[in-house]
């Protein structure tokens, strides 16, 4: 499981985030008994209790650098503790460095570096926006632990539909039944 929050700029915002999405000691999220929607059943506790020591340990609390502000404290932010991950938003991103998904680009490329390289340094995952199959290789090269890829589950689906009428398609003709 895990919580990402877009846009997080500084290390207060960083903060408050933690304190809502961590319960004590780490946090302060709200416990609010022992209602389904806690769902502690469904990991194994017996008791809320046992609840929020597992999900402090389990759930990734990720935060999305998407600007220059946010770029420029990202050393900052990596070292907030409870903060478990940290992001980019290729394209704000690169809107605010002002190569608007150029992501090839040096300056962008040094950003990715920057944020990944706080993440080492804070011990945070670090995930990457891979678009190519050479983007890939390069971000799991530079450190990232974590991939974000591209598409979504309605562009999967197609794809897997696509994929397999080309093989329907290729086996009527291996077998010579002409199109219709």
């Amino acid at each position: 499981c895990s919580l990402q929050v877009s846009e997080v700029d500084n290390t207060e915002e960083a903060r408050t985030l933690v304190q809502v999405a961590k319960y004590p000691p780490i946090g302060n999220r709200g416990i609010s008994g022992q209602g389904m929607h806690t769902a502690y059943k469904s990991y194994g506790a017996r008791h809320a209790s046992e609840y929020a020591p597992w999900a402090n340990a389990n759930i990734i609390v990720c935060v999305s650098i998407e600007s220059l502000e946010g770029l420029n404290n990202v050393e900052a932010i990596a070292a907030v503790e409870g903060i478990d991950m940290i992001a980019y938003g290729h394209s704000d991103l690169s809107a605010q460095l002002g190569i608007h998904l150029e992501l090839e680009h040096p300056t962008f490329k040094a950003a990715v570096g920057r944020i990944v390289e706080a993440c080492i340094t804070h011990g945070k995952l670090a995930r990457g926006s891979a678009e190519t199959e050479a983007q890939i290789e390069e971000y799991w090269r530079l450190g990232c632990k974590v991939l974000n890829l591209p598409g979504n589950d309605v562009s999967t689906y197609l794809d897997g539909l696509k994929a397999r009428a080309n093989r329907a398609h290729a086996r009527r003709k291996s077998i010579g039944v002409p199109s219709p």
